[in-house]
């Protein structure tokens, strides 16, 4: 058994060396997918909501519940961040603290892409109740007027103009659905890369633990963990402030 595992010890070493470049580079892949993905579907995403929002009189990013609910996302957000970081430096040290910082990094932006998806759905929620009493107060005019004015020539004009908005408001019903259609497909191909993105951090960062923790200075040859992670989250910061500087929000 001893020699077995000695000959087989270069081998499970160049394996382990192979599975850790596949797990960054899968890594390094997805943030980046991730990060560009989330930039220009939210761009195009917020454009279509921002027109019709405008069309019903109904303020984007100014709803009350919207503001009570990011506080207390920043509030757990902090929270979460704190406590986990009080665990880290009290077990591990402060030798493992930049892998933690870099790990809050990956979960809060994994918990605003969460944050951005349930504010939209919102807003989407909002938009339908907003069009269906659009809709519900022209069929009411419309039958209130059959009703007091019979004869039809009267009001000919008066009825074409509101049958008019009627149609217009369903046309703008039919863009909400298809905005649904749109929310969907984005974020849900933006949910399965987060928890793909979430699942090779846990890996990821397990591994690094893993190393540090074993206070094996053989083992650290070679090994460039915070390197990797390093570079990995500073793309995807840099890719994020870009953006949002080129007006990509």
């Amino acid at each position: 058994m001893i020699y077995a595992t000695v000959e087989l010890e270069p081998i499970l070493s160049i394996l382990d060396q192979v599975s850790q470049t596949l797990l960054h580079v899968s890594n390094l892949v997805s943030s980046t997918w991730l990060t560009y993905f989330s930039q220009t579907s939210y761009q195009e995403f917020t454009k279509k909501l921002a027109r019709i929002s405008k069309i019903l009189n109904l303020p984007w990013l100014k709803l009350k519940s919207l503001y009570k609910l990011f506080m207390v996302f920043v509030i757990f957000i902090c929270a979460a961040i704190g406590y986990d970081a009080y665990i880290w430096i009290s077990t591990l040290g402060m030798e493992c603290f930049k892998l933690y910082a870099l790990k809050g990094i990956q979960f809060f932006q994994c918990s605003l892409n969460a944050f951005m998806m349930y504010s939209f759905s919102l807003h989407i929620k909002n938009l339908f109740k907003e069009i269906n009493n659009h809709i519900a107060l022209q069929v009411e005019k419309d039958f209130r007027r059959k009703q007091h004015f019979p004869l039809r020539k009267t009001i000919a004009p008066i009825i074409a103009l509101e049958r008019n908005k009627l149609k217009y408001f369903i046309s703008v019903h039919n863009e909400i659905c298809d905005l649904v259609d749109d929310f969907n497909s984005i974020f849900g191909f933006n949910v399965v890369l987060i928890v793909f993105n979430s699942m090779l951090n846990i890996l990821f960062n397990s591994g690094s633990i893993a190393v540090y923790a074993s206070k094996d200075s053989t083992a650290l040859k070679g090994v460039h963990y915070d390197i990797d992670l390093t570079i990995s989250r500073f793309q995807w910061i840099t890719v994020s402030l870009v953006s949002r500087m080129l007006g990509v929000t």
